[in-house]
């Protein structure tokens, strides 16, 4: 009986911690037209001066707010972006961690003040800690395409 308890539970926690798999559009219909930048080569070009325009950037997600999904970090690489959503009119699934997807944004380096960082911290379910402003790359997005 014990042995029945204990593959029960090891099945079902197995089953609670499993990566849910994200699809779906969110904000806007994405723009059909233009190609998709992987996130490091898009931080790459804005590095060397190329001029920022609202385009597709890909990568996964990393971190979500988990109070409402107003927020979510892209990654690919070392390289990450927080994205936000234009005029907050829409959120993502607060359980798409770990998914692909394209966003469609402009790319821009900006200051993130201690109060902020702090706030973010909380909204990921973490103890707030940041003791110094940082910087960050933010894309506002009009669009987010999740594609598992």
């Amino acid at each position: 009986m014990k042995i029945t308890w204990l593959v029960f539970i090891l099945s079902w926690s197995t089953l609670a911690t499993a990566d849910r798999k994200v699809t779906g559009e969110y904000g806007a219909a994405m723009p059909a037209n233009g190609l998709t930048l992987p996130l490091n080569e898009a931080i790459s070009n804005f590095e060397s001066g190329t001029p920022v325009a609202a385009r597709k950037v890909s990568g996964s997600i990393k971190e979500v707010c988990k109070k409402k999904g107003c927020w979510m970090v892209l990654a690919d690489g070392s390289n990450y972006a927080r994205v936000t959503f234009r005029d907050y009119s829409f959120f993502v699934p607060t359980d798409s961690h770990g998914a692909r997807a394209v966003v469609y944004g402009s790319l821009h380096r900006e200051r993130l003040t201690r109060d902020e960082a702090n706030h973010f911290e909380e909204d990921a379910g973490r103890a707030a800690t940041v003791e110094s402003d940082q910087f960050e790359y933010r894309i506002v997005a009009s669009s987010v395409v999740f594609n598992d």
